[in-house]
């Protein structure tokens, strides 16, 4: 699922998912990866015996298909749940517009505009196995498999300026390239209670994960003025396989729950890329195809230990996490090699005071890292693009983020989160660019920032009345950004955030449900550069028939904007790039699903289990 989780959200059937949880402040026993925290989804597990199952299809007008199904079967002490999805996307065309002025070494103009076309189509699947031995000893195991291949297509006009905007070079370009990603993973677990004490048990985990991705595009210069450069072909295969083994020990006493437990995650990267140089107008390869090969290898070594004090109206949670992390990076190609490991010690501690009326207050502490991906480690530089090439950084460090948040909640009738939170990082990364005398402008990633984030978050639910509810929740904030790249001092701040309000009405006596949405984004701030503000809103509905087992669902997602404009700007001393990209943004949405089958008992799940909530970040 962390390859492509909007797929598999967009085809879940709403029935499936019992909640959502957003955890800020996440205790020790959860990964010390990731910013914000943990989100966490909690599927229906109360089924009868027996089966049920559901199938399900969506459309919108934006070319976009899918199709769905699900399956619960319970036998005796045997449980399976399964579910599968299916998408196929063509989308229309966008068109960009590209601008690079030089200020500095280079006083030029380039400018780059074109249009694109992307199809893709995705194919993915889990099943859940759950073998109940006995009241304290349980077995479930896990089958995740996904498939995604893409295709991209556009054709591209280039100019060079001189200051007197006269065209020095001028060229057309078509462009052509697909990817394909393969995952699939399998997981086991075993859950030991022990009798006379509810809520103690032990839970030991494995999981492996194997995942490839191919990739090949291929770029044709035509309409050539003063352009004497060949052809280029790229290609680049990578890889991960992961195994992970986790052991988990909760003992509940009178007033105080504690947690431990130790956990491992073995991986191994690897990426071989090919750069390919043609004669203009023929196929003759003149380029040397030897891969250029890099290999990566990241040891995790994680243990916690947590402890939970609850009083009337007083409740603790304090808690500490060991990570100990071993980095084996090598480019063979080049025989450079990287080795390094390093410790990150992370405290959680957060107080809880209960009122009455269902009112508390909680103040919390944690550390969060963020360790950089294999696509910003990756050192392959992608040439696809005239104006702007890109490349990965192997020696990037993880950042360590502390977080400091007080939060009001209230859960009488309806529901109020107030909280308001202090986030700060001595050396986040931060994509930086740097302007060769050649007019190409190569980006990277570098760990040169230092960020503070001061922000206030709101998460509102009241029932209006009867069927009728309003939700609302955002976040604003004010971010200071600074740092050094390429012996440039800069920096950036600025507020930003973003709102959703949403009004629900459900009338029962006729299955019916209709809800209305509002929602706006600020402009995102980076250090060298920002983008543009956006909004969106919905409309949808929804009807059940022949006792719920139907659901028929129609939506309209932005109807007052056809097309989007994405705009970014990113300025330095040398120059300054602007980025538009215009995009198909109305879109009429429709689904239908059917359920059926009947229950009559529960699967037993794990407690406990592994979940690398790093792959949030990839």
């Amino acid at each position: 699922m962390a390859n492509n989780p909007s797929d598999v959200f967009r085809t879940m059937p709403a029935n499936t998912i019992q909640s959502i949880e957003v955890i800020t402040n996440p205790p020790s026993k959860y990964d010390a990866e990731g910013i914000a925290g943990i989100i966490n989804v909690i599927t229906n597990k109360k089924i009868d015996q027996g089966y049920n199952a559901s199938l399900g299809a969506n459309y919108n007008t934006l070319n976009q298909r899918g199709l769905s199904g699900s399956l619960t079967l319970k036998a005796g002490k045997i449980g399976i749940n399964g579910f599968f999805g299916s998408n196929w996307q063509d989308n229309p065309a966008s068109t960009f517009k590209n601008s690079q002025l030089g200020t500095s070494f280079v006083n030029t103009l380039a400018i780059e505009q074109g249009r694109m076309t992307n199809s893709r189509n995705a194919l993915y699947g889990n099943a859940e196995i759950s073998y109940e031995i006995d009241s304290l000893n349980l077995i479930t195991g896990t089958i995740d498999l996904n498939n995604r291949n893409n295709i991209q297509k556009s054709d591209q006009f280039f100019s060079l300026m001189n200051s007197q905007s006269i065209i020095e070079q001028s060229y057309h370009i078509d462009y052509s390239g697909k990817d394909n990603t393969k995952g699939n993973d399998f997981g086991l677990n075993y859950q030991l209670g022990f009798p006379n004490r509810k809520g103690r048990f032990l839970t030991a985990s494995y999981k492996y994960n194997e995942s490839d991705y191919t990739e090949e595009n291929g770029r044709i210069a035509t309409e050539r003025f003063n352009y004497s450069d060949n052809d280029r072909g790229q290609f680049n295969k990578s890889g991960a396989k992961e195994q992970t083994i986790q052991l988990d020990y909760v003992h509940p006493l009178k007033y105080l729950n504690i947690e431990g437990g130790a956990k491992a995650i073995l991986r191994d990267n690897y990426s071989d890329f090919i750069y390919r140089s043609f004669v203009p107008g023929s196929s003759d390869d003149i380029s040397n195809n030897t891969p250029n090969s890099f290999k990566y290898l990241n040891n995790i070594y994680g243990f916690y230990n947590t402890y939970h004090l609850k009083f009337k109206k007083w409740g603790i949670k304090a808690g500490v996490r060991l990570e100990v992390t071993t980095i084996n990076a090598d480019f063979i190609t080049v025989s450079s090699k990287v080795n390094r490991t390093y410790s990150n010690f992370i405290p959680t501690i957060v107080f809880q005071r209960n009122f009455e009326n269902q009112n508390n207050l909680t103040l919390g502490y944690t550390q969060r890292i963020q360790r950089p991906g294999i696509t910003q480690l990756n050192p392959f530089e992608n040439k696809s693009n005239s104006l702007y090439w890109e490349a990965g950084n192997p020696n990037l460090l993880p950042v360590l983020n502390h977080n400091f948040e007080l939060t009001y909640s209230s859960f009488k009738k309806g529901s109020l989160n107030l909280a308001v939170n202090y986030l700060f990082a001595n050396n986040s990364v931060q994509q930086v660019a740097a302007l060769g005398k050649d007019s190409i402008t190569r980006y990277t990633y570098q760990n040169i920032g230092k960020n503070d984030d001061l922000g206030f978050n709101l998460n509102f639910s009241y029932p209006i009345a009867k069927g009728f509810t309003v939700n609302a929740n955002g976040r604003i904030s004010y971010l200071w950004l600074n740092g050094t790249s390429n012996g440039q001092f800069a920096s950036n701040k600025g507020f930003k955030g973003n709102t959703n309000v949403s009004f629900s009405y459900f009338l029962d006596k006729y299955n019916f449900r209709t809800s209305l949405d509002f929602g706006t984004n600020s402009p995102e701030i980076y250090l060298q550069g920002k983008s543009r503000s956006s909004y969106n809103s919905s409309l949808s509905l929804n009807k059940q028939f022949f006792n719920k087992n139907l659901s028929l669902s129609a939506s309209v997602s932005n109807p007052f904007e056809k097309f989007r404009n994405w705009y970014t700007r990113f300025t330095t001393p040398d120059f300054t790039s602007d980025y538009n990209f215009r995009t198909n943004f109305r879109r009429f949405n429709f689904s239908v699903n059917y359920k059926f089958g009947g229950l009559k008992s529960a699967i037993k799940k794990n407690k406990r289990g592994i979940k690398n909530d790093d792959y949030l970040n990839e």
